[in-house]
């Protein structure tokens, strides 16, 4: 997007076009990289992740079907910064809701009237992918952008590919690094304090990305931390008075 964004500002529209389809290109490869990576080695993956045995067998049957969506994950997330290049945020702002939304609608219907459980959950999420990248694929290809990219656009360049990695090599690293982290906290949560810890946290996390916009994070999170680490200690093989738990 960084090198669209370039390109556009330099007047290049066709190179830019050409950066766009390469870089479409080269995410759904990586999707589907991805998704073979993630089905060969699922349950090692997970164990790894700190599934234990009770939810094991649940988070195979989920990640085994969400797998499929990774191309459609990867292209979203990156199509929409296209879409933010090309000078379009209200359109990217509609390509997120328009995922949420399906997912939100399909979830239900799925779960509690298919009676499809974690698979329709599943499902679910992997269609309302679907749908939202061929939305914007469909708008990248249209009338309304300037990019208006075409058949000849989609190829992989080399003089295109080494700039692009070149300009996200740095945003991968510290991603990975945050992911390294949560896999960390994880798995000392699941160990330390059991299914019921790793829920609340994921539930913490959630709302935690919702009050961002209401600034409440902060004090939120940190409320929740001292809840979880409360309940954690207090499932420790040793004791601890409850001055050393409240701090």
């Amino acid at each position: 997007a960084t090198n669209v964004s370039l390109k556009l500002g330099a007047k290049e529209d066709e190179e830019a076009s050409n950066y766009a389809g390469c870089g479409i290109c080269l995410m759904t490869i990586f999707g589907l990289i991805l998704f073979a990576l993630t089905s060969i080695l699922l349950t090692p993956m997970l164990k790894f992740f700190g599934a234990t045995v009770e939810v094991l067998p649940f988070a195979q049957e989920y990640t085994r079907i969400v797998a499929i969506g990774f191309p459609f994950l990867i292209a979203n997330t990156g199509m929409s910064k296209l879409i933010l290049a090309d000078g379009s945020p209200r359109y990217s702002m509609i390509s997120m809701l328009i995922g949420a939304i399906v997912n939100t609608i399909l979830d239900p219907i799925f779960i509690f009237v298919l009676d499809l459980g974690v698979r329709g959950a599943a499902l679910a999420t992997v269609l309302s992918q679907a749908v939202g990248a061929v939305w914007i694929l469909r708008f990248l290809t249209g009338k309304k952008t300037i990019l208006h990219l075409r058949k000849e656009n989609f190829r992989l360049r080399r003089d295109i590919i080494l700039p692009c990695l070149a300009l996200g090599i740095s945003t991968f690293v510290m991603l990975s690094t945050e992911s390294i982290l949560s896999i960390s906290f994880t798995s000392s949560l699941s160990r330390y304090g059991g299914d019921l810890a790793v829920g609340a946290m994921t539930i913490i996390t959630s709302d935690t990305s919702t009050s961002d916009c209401l600034n409440l994070s902060d004090y939120f999170l940190q409320s929740s931390v001292q809840i979880i680490c409360i309940h954690t200690l207090s499932h420790l093989p040793i004791s601890l008075s409850p001055e050393i738990l409240i701090l």
